[in-house]
């Protein structure tokens, strides 16, 4: 790694960030340099322009690196469900996961919820840390909306719901 005059050592990714952190430094010298530009100056409307611009290059960068980010949650979070093949698609974003109790057959269970922007897949925490074993998974197009039944709307620990019909072999269960 190489020196810096402040006596700290540089990594790789020291460097790789160097670049886009230039971005936000240019948008603060051009807009330092538009309020000392008297108004009828030449180069005024040019600068503010040059800042629009470089505004927009940094939502850019940042919304592509929040995609990323996004898309190699997706990827993980396929690494850790097991039971469930082509979970890691291009479209697909994660958007919430959680341990959640839920009541099966008259008593609570833990389950964990994944819910992407297109399907909610529901698994089953295993013994091994930070894995996961696929249970039900549920197409969000084909989701619809059904009032609560009011023997469960009268339970104090439930703040909302998520009703499942679930067919299996014919049975609703």
């Amino acid at each position: 790694a190489r020196q810096e005059s402040t006596g700290g050592n540089l990594r790789l990714s020291d460097y790789r960030i160097m670049p886009i952190q230039r971005i936000p430094r240019y948008i603060m010298l051009l807009s330092d340099l538009s309020k000392h530009l008297d108004e009828g100056h030449l180069d005024r409307v040019n600068v503010g322009d040059a800042v629009k611009d470089l505004q927009e290059m940094a939502k850019l960068i940042n919304d592509g690196q929040a995609d990323a980010d996004n898309r190699a949650r997706v990827v993980d979070a396929a690494r850790k469900i097991k039971g469930i093949q082509g979970l890691a698609t291009p479209a697909r974003r994660i958007i919430k996961n959680a341990d959640v109790r839920v009541w099966v057959k008259g008593s609570a269970a833990v389950r964990h919820l994944w819910l992407f922007n297109d399907l909610l897949v529901i698994t089953k925490p295993s013994k091994k840390q930070d894995q996961f074993t696929h249970e039900n998974a549920f197409d969000l197009m084909e989701v619809q909306q059904a009032a609560m039944p009011p023997s469960l709307r009268s339970r104090d620990e439930c703040r909302f719901g998520i009703l499942l019909n679930v067919t299996v072999s014919g049975r609703t269960l």
